[in-house]
């Protein structure tokens, strides 16, 4: 057993998973062809998400105690309460079957290539339902942190020595106030990184989004077990790699750190 442990370490660090056992290849470039495509929905849904969640928790903390704050909190909790297939599959009978919006399964259209206009279109078409399904399930932590850490900016010191200074409440706020609420929520992102993937590999399987979560699926229904420990060890080192990029970039976005000072909202 030590023995094999030690050559499974050897072949991975060379980047040899094995080989497929239900396609016949190797498993690195299985994983590799369908990797930008969850990259694509994942970077495209955490965007989406930071935004909208840092919007409305930026207007609900301004509006603190009112309808608004009220409203905004009980629609955000209420969608952050269903799953992620309920919300894709919801997304799919209304803006596919019914509207016919969008189309209802794939990633890349069969009657145009790349790097057609055409193609381009129909590939952003066919990635807006899975992206909002995936974004509607991750915006509700994000909005929380983004309502809790404008209420603590906008009670703090800097903000009563800008309204005295006579600023428009707009430019407190979005000027001021957000650049310290944003620290917290930005730590936040890349710590929930790892439920953005699960919920792409249950949305991927909903929409046939020919991604990374699909294959997992496909790869679980033909018990394809060394497609599968690569696939898993592909999630893994990039979960890592984000949280170790965010490291990095931390300190680049307060300087209260590169100064050797310690990162209290301020």
């Amino acid at each position: 057993m030590l023995e094999q442990y030690g050559r499974y370490w050897s072949r991975l660090a060379g980047g040899d998973l094995g080989t497929s056992v239900r396609t016949g290849r190797p498993v690195a470039n299985v994983l590799m062809g369908r990797l930008p495509w969850t990259l694509v929905l994942m970077v495209t849904a955490a965007a989406l998400a930071a935004v909208v969640g840092v919007m409305a928790g930026a207007a609900a903390a301004r509006r603190r105690g009112r309808r608004l704050d009220s409203g905004l909190t009980s629609a955000v909790l209420l969608v952050d309460s269903m799953p992620s297939f309920w919300t894709g599959m919801v997304l799919l009978a209304v803006f596919a079957v019914q509207l016919g919006w969008f189309p209802s399964f794939g990633a890349v259209p069969l009657d145009s290539s790349w790097p057609e206009p055409a193609w381009l279109m129909e590939v952003a078409r066919r990635l807006v339902l899975p992206v909002t399904a995936v974004a509607l399930s991750t915006v509700g932590p994000t909005f929380l942190l983004a309502r809790a850490a404008m209420v603590s900016a906008l009670e703090s010191p800097f903000v009563l020595l800008a309204e005295a200074t006579g600023l428009s409440p707009r430019r407190i706020l979005y000027r001021h106030a957000l650049r310290n609420a944003l620290l917290p929520v930005f730590t936040n992102l890349t710590i929930t990184l790892g439920t953005v993937v699960s919920g792409v590999v249950i949305v991927e399987t909903v929409f046939s989004y020919p991604g990374l979560g699909r294959q997992i699926y496909e790869a679980v229904l033909s018990r394809d077990y060394l497609l599968l420990q690569g696939a898993f060890t592909l999630v893994t080192f990039t979960v890592v790699g984000v949280n170790l990029l965010a490291d990095v970039v931390y300190p680049r976005l307060d300087p209260r750190l590169r100064m050797g000072r310690p990162a209290r909202l301020a």
